[in-house]
């Protein structure tokens, strides 16, 4: 995959040159960067990874009634299997008989969510910023934490809102794990998730399609 530079500034903060090598949190010290409820993202990226909330909210809130429900269809039953393709009320995953194969194109991967965003269950697990212990205190505290990733993938049907997993991210590759990106707006906020969640990549860096997530 060819990488490319939007002239931004850097999101995190890595101690050595390597893609893969030593990120750590942005300290005190680094006072345009630093915030201390999130000290591993920096205060002027434009493009992150999503967090624990903003992966969420876009995947399971509904603006329409402000509610949030069990599936990103803005339903609490299950949508519709499907192997590829854009209709309402369905996503890429296994179900009974059903079994896909391998992961749809993005731009295929099942109807959207409320908010209007593609992918969020179903076809790949997501990465999130988040280290898994979302608590405060030890939100994101710590640049090796384990992280959290959720929306399930093309193999099975774990794609429900109570599900979220974790791993080192450099010590799991998979054919069914990917990550998403977020383009923040002036000053670091957040806007709504439509404008905010521009696609899901597979293998990146140490995260490279080889295997399948142990179930």
């Amino acid at each position: 995959m060819e990488l490319f530079s939007t002239g931004g500034h850097v999101a995190y903060k890595f101690t050595t040159g390597g893609v893969n090598d030593d990120i750590t949190v942005w300290d005190a010290d680094d006072v345009a960067d630093y915030d201390p409820k999130n000290p591993f993202r920096s205060k002027r990226t434009t493009y992150a990874l999503p967090s624990y909330n903003e992966w969420y909210k876009a995947a399971y809130y509904n603006p329409a009634d402000s509610l949030y429900y069990k599936f990103a269809n803005g339903k609490n039953t299950m949508p519709t299997p499907v192997s590829s393709g854009i209709d309402p009320d369905t996503a890429v995953f296994s179900f009974d008989e059903f079994e896909v194969d391998a992961p749809a194109d993005v731009h295929l991967a099942g109807g959207l969510s409320p908010y209007g965003v593609m992918g969020l269950e179903g076809n790949a697990w997501e990465w999130e910023e988040s280290s898994f212990d979302v608590s405060p205190g030890n939100y994101n505290t710590n640049g090796s934490s384990i992280r959290g990733f959720r929306g399930g993938d093309f193999t099975s049907d774990n794609i429900s809102s109570s599900l979220r997993r974790w791993e080192y991210p450099m010590a799991l590759d998979s054919e069914s794990l990917g990550f998403r990106v977020v383009r923040l707006s002036a000053g670091g906020e957040v806007p709504e998730p439509s404008m905010m969640l521009i696609g899901t990549l597979l293998g990146f860096g140490g995260i490279i399609a080889k295997r399948r997530i142990k179930k």
